[in-house]
């Protein structure tokens, strides 16, 4: 009987959108974007940094389209904070060899 081999789990490069404000308004988006995207592709956090300000990371497999998200960010938090949202390439990562 063969043994089943550990290969590496192959890490390809995913996208984060993030923006940072208040805690209302963090919250705010946080919670719209966790109900309104499939958890299936999109994993939402939202916590306070270490200058008191909020962060909320919206992590992607695939890239999004950041005008469609900046008009998500909109409807929860107005014009102005979906302006300040930015969408970056994380580059690939052994998160297990990391941890």
């Amino acid at each position: 009987m063969n043994k089943p081999r550990n290969r590496p789990i192959p890490s390809t490069a995913t996208f984060v959108a993030r923006l940072v404000a208040g805690e209302s308004p963090v919250r705010r988006v946080a919670d719209f974007m966790a109900e309104s995207l499939d958890p299936a592709e999109v994993v939402c956090a939202a916590f306070e940094r270490p200058d008191k300000r909020w962060q909320v990371d919206l992590h992607f497999r695939d890239r999004p389209e950041p005008m469609a998200l900046r008009k998500m960010v909109a409807l929860a938090g107005g014009d102005k904070l979906a302006g300040t949202l930015v969408v970056e390439k994380v580059a690939p990562r052994d998160w297990i060899k990391e941890s």
